[in-house]
């Protein structure tokens, strides 16, 4: 049971790396993982991620891991990226760089759209005086209505890069990104499961895990996801509340071994 979005800071357990958008997957299948989490009558509920696919199609053999342990090691790889300065310097050099490179494909996408629009509307100025010249025909309207269509889906687009990129996008000072990297650590330890999920979702893009026995190995991907490197407009900024700085072109390997705690026992009276 995901309990992601019924759970707040009262204490009760909230499986971080899941929700909406799952971040964690399985190494073996790439299935997404669900946290789930099993009541104890006695001491703590135990929680783990397990593959959908494993839980519901059968059609993977990985085994759950424990959500505590692998929460753990995700907050302390962090926890180390943070403390090295160096991978501050490089943050904001990158985010500068990608900030230029974004500038100039949406000059280039602009220049592209515009080029496009200037031929439709010539066609659409050619059609026009054709039906002028010949009289109506439905091939001329089918092909007018065509063009008319394309000019309004080229301003339309147009239109929605522009007002994209109107917004200011400024790069903070080195003592201001500091000042965000101390925010942002301070989520990833505070008692608010809550914010704690919301802060990883704006730093990792994916956590793939697996299971040998009782030892577990996987990897940290950190932001941009592939998909968003080439995207016109950033999705998240390194300013922007609630995530903070985005961590360009990383991945760390994490594993572990899985402690032998036992079940919880009946306390002794």
């Amino acid at each position: 049971m995901d309990l992601l979005w019924i759970l707040s800071p009262i204490g009760l357990p909230v499986n971080l790396l899941s929700g909406k958008p799952r971040i964690i997957k399985c190494a073996r299948c790439g299935a997404s993982m669900n946290g789930m989490t099993s009541p104890q009558p006695y001491g703590e509920d135990y929680r783990r991620y397990q593959c959908s696919a494993a839980k519901i199609k059968k059609t993977c053999a990985a085994k759950p891991v424990p959500a505590k342990l692998v929460e753990k090691l995700v907050i302390d790889k962090l926890d180390d990226f943070f403390a090295n300065p160096d991978n501050l310097t490089n943050l904001l050099t990158q985010f500068q760089e990608d900030r230029e490179t974004r500038q100039v494909l949406v000059d280039a996408k602009l220049k592209s759209l515009s080029s496009q629009l200037a031929t439709v509307r010539k066609g659409i100025t050619n059609t026009t005086n054709a039906i002028a010249r010949h009289g109506y025909s439905d091939a001329l309207s089918k092909n007018l209505t065509a063009l008319e269509d394309e000019q309004r889906d080229l301003y339309s687009q147009i239109a929605e890069i522009k007002l994209k990129n109107s917004a200011p996008v400024l790069v903070p000072t080195r003592e201001q990104a500091q000042r965000f990297i101390e925010r942002i650590k301070q989520n990833l330890h505070t008692q608010d499961p809550i914010l704690t999920h919301q802060t990883l979702l704006g730093l990792i893009h994916e956590v793939t895990i697996d299971r040998s026995g009782k030892h577990i190995i996987g990897r940290v991907v950190y932001y941009h996801a592939p998909a968003k490197k080439k995207a016109l407009i950033e999705t998240v900024s390194i300013i922007r509340a609630p995530v903070g700085a985005p961590i360009y072109r990383h991945s760390f390997h994490i594993a572990a071994d899985i402690p032998n705690s036992g079940r919880p026992k009946r306390p002794r009276s």
